[in-house]
């Protein structure tokens, strides 16, 4: 089975148990691309081999049209479709991350002070990750039936971001 092993059992309910897990993930907005431009960095994986053509095609067009306005995760071939016959393109996240509010989100890194994420302790250290979810996103909500699983009552906040 898939996710018996680490690391996709791990990753997996690493991302369903702390959602800002998401925004600590490595990844390039079609609406970032230029700004790596600007670095001369000009080719990106945008997606696996795995991947129905259709999605790869979609997600395709959204680098090229460098704009995305869906939620940020459906860019992302959820793990849960790799070994099944899923439509990666109707799979229904239990996060919703809205790409386009996004839009400040990596401006800590490109400032001139050069922030640097391997330099800090994630989430003692640095919370801008946590913070920015908080403060932009603080509606998201997981499913009924992923709360139910994860033991929360659905409808309410299912993480706790504390305040440093």
């Amino acid at each position: 089975m898939l996710f018996d092993t680490y690391p996709m059992k791990y990753c997996v309910s690493a991302r369903a148990t702390d959602i800002t897990s998401w925004l600590k993930l490595r990844f390039v907005r079609p609406e970032d691309i230029q700004r790596y431009e600007g670095l001369g960095i000009y080719n990106y994986k945008i997606t696996g081999r795995t991947a129905t053509t259709k999605y790869i095609t979609t997600v395709a067009e959204a680098y090229l049209s460098r704009s995305w306005s869906g939620n940020l995760l459906q860019l992302w071939k959820p793990l849960e479709t790799i070994y099944n016959e899923k439509d990666e393109l109707s799979y229904e996240h239990n996060v919703n991350i809205p790409n386009k509010g996004l839009g400040k989100f990596l401006n800590k890194w490109f400032t001139k002070d050069g922030f640097r994420c391997d330099e800090e302790v994630c989430g003692e250290t640095c919370r801008y990750c946590h913070d920015y979810f908080e403060n932009k996103f603080s509606d998201a909500q997981l499913s009924a039936e992923d709360c139910a699983e994860l033991g929360l009552v659905a409808g309410t906040k299912f993480f706790n971001i504390e305040k440093g």
